[in-house]
């Protein structure tokens, strides 16, 4: 089997591309909710520790999607990364695992920045369709400028979200009345 994908960030897996090819890619939904719950920390709250973007080592999603790849022992993969008009600017392929990291590694180094300071005020912008389509696809935007916006700060989304929320389903996640009661709905009926 051979496996192909392109590589950019995820909030969760770390990275997309390789084994997201096949979970959550051909996974049923059962496994794909199954993963997604691995980014959540039940006991302290938040996200999981090594869970986030840009990470692959200790990430617990991106080691369970990698496990379940495994089962159907894929013998090559074919990664790229894309420029802003989706044409494949770098090309990664070999054994899955291999390829896939170095792709990541170098994936990382080209697309990133430090940040000295947190701000108190960050404007985010999602890129342009099809990444601001819905508030589902925004928020990764959001997820990204909270790493650069301080405790208490302010973040402006520009973001058109000519599909609104997304699926129906979302917006039920707004309906609790806090962070602990959304915590236990989300350990107890995590939907994808």
């Amino acid at each position: 089997m051979i496996i192909t994908g392109a590589i950019g960030f995820h909030y969760f897996a770390g990275f997309t591309g390789g084994r997201k090819s096949i979970c959550p890619g051909l996974a049923s939904a059962r496994t794909i909710e199954a993963t997604h719950r691995l980014a959540l920390d039940f006991v302290n709250g938040g996200r999981r520790a090594g869970v986030g973007t840009g990470l692959l080592d200790g990430n617990a999603v991106h080691q369970e999607c990698e496990r379940v790849a495994a089962l159907i022992d894929p013998r090559f993969s074919i990664n790229s990364v894309v420029d802003e008009r989706g044409r494949a600017i770098r090309v990664y392929a070999g054994e899955w695992r291999a390829a896939h990291q170095v792709g990541c590694s170098e994936y990382l180094i080209s697309h990133s920045v430090g940040i000295g300071k947190q701000r108190e005020v960050v404007i985010a912008s999602c890129g342009g369709s099809p990444y601001d389509l819905n508030l589902i696809q925004a928020h990764k935007a959001l997820d990204m400028a909270a790493h650069a916006c301080s405790d208490g700060g302010t973040i402006v989304l520009l973001a058109e979200c000519s599909d609104g929320f997304g699926h129906p389903t979302f917006l039920k996640w707004f309906e609790e009345r806090g962070s602990k009661a959304l915590e236990r709905r989300l350990r107890d009926a995590y939907r994808s």
